[in-house]
């Protein structure tokens, strides 16, 4: 929950004091800052790397599809 907090810590000695402030960060996806690339080349047998970095919070999931159809995990 965001809000101002206080902490107190305290003996026979005395008593003191810590505050902090709590803020919540609410972000809907984003691409903006970290575009795919419109195109990659790669050689034949070779490896692709494709990032898929949105920013987002809370995380969420990520996908990824080709036209309407999920991509699962392969050795392609």
């Amino acid at each position: 929950d965001m809000g101002m907090y206080q902490c107190v810590a305290g003996n026979k000695h005395g008593e003191v004091y810590s505050n902090a402030e709590l803020r919540v960060i609410a972000v809907a996806p984003d691409f903006s800052q970290n575009q795919l690339k419109s195109q990659t080349l790669v050689k034949v047998g070779g490896d692709a790397l494709i990032e898929c970095k949105p920013k987002m919070s809370p995380w969420g999931v990520v996908s990824w599809r080709k036209g309407s159809d999920p991509l699962r995990e392969s050795n392609r």
